[in-house]
């Protein structure tokens, strides 16, 4: 068998650049749920994988723990962690509080452009509601991005990296739901109406009734689940 090795990225000269690409590469296939909730993390499988020795795995997987996104079990090993009840409504609760105040930083630091960088990715996201459902999750998450990134605050971006990570589990493990894909569409354009208004408090609103919406969509399915 061949042994899956990509290093396209990896500079093998730094120990710190071969974690950060470890550490790119777990966490994406966690995101795009190659490795499912609860999947046990081997070091021995993932040296065998990705072709690298034990201490950047483990330095990987601290950074992942870290982040929440895999969970140590002593005496069992490391797996992916599973996002509970509690959990849920905490990443959601700060969901809400941070993409508010991005909306608002967004909205008053924007000359335009932001606007018109913000339109486009609604438009492609749009582009895929009825043809590719994984494309669409992907444009959606990239449109919250936006925001994030438009509000110019390093900080804020940081905090919400991590929680956009979580919510894309939950975005692509819900990639075919058609109501999802149809209240995305609607809060968005909301959303970037209040934009292109340049208006503050409806801003604010659209987004807040958009995560809410989601986190009560999401709720439901995880009860159900259970």
């Amino acid at each position: 068998m061949v042994k899956i090795r990509d290093n396209s990225s990896l500079n093998e000269s730094t120990k710190e650049t071969k974690q950060q690409w470890l550490y790119s590469k777990i966490k994406k296939a966690i995101i795009n749920n190659e490795y499912l909730p609860g999947t046990m993390l081997t070091e021995r499988a993932l040296c065998d994988k990705y072709d690298v020795s034990r201490t950047p795995i483990r330095e990987a997987l601290r950074q992942l723990a870290n982040e929440g996104m895999v969970q140590h079990i002593i005496g069992k090993g490391a797996f992916v962690a599973e996002v509970s009840f509690e959990n849920m409504v905490e990443i959601f609760e700060m969901r809400e509080a941070l993409e508010r105040q991005a909306v608002k930083l967004f909205i008053l630091k924007d000359d335009g452009t932001l606007a018109s960088e913000l339109a486009k990715c609604f438009k492609e996201q749009m582009t895929y509601e009825n043809t590719d459902p994984v494309k669409f999750m992907e444009k959606d998450m990239d449109f919250h991005f936006l925001i994030a990134e438009g509000a110019k605050n390093k900080r804020l971006v940081y905090a919400l990296e991590t929680i956009y990570d979580q919510i894309e589990m939950m975005a692509i493990s819900a990639e075919n739901d058609e109501n999802l894909r149809e209240m995305a569409g609607r809060h968005h354009q909301d959303i970037l109406d209040a934009v292109r208004k340049k208006d503050v408090e409806l801003g604010e609103r659209c987004i807040v009734e958009h995560i809410l919406e989601v986190k009560k969509y999401h709720m439901s399915k995880y009860m159900i689940s259970s």
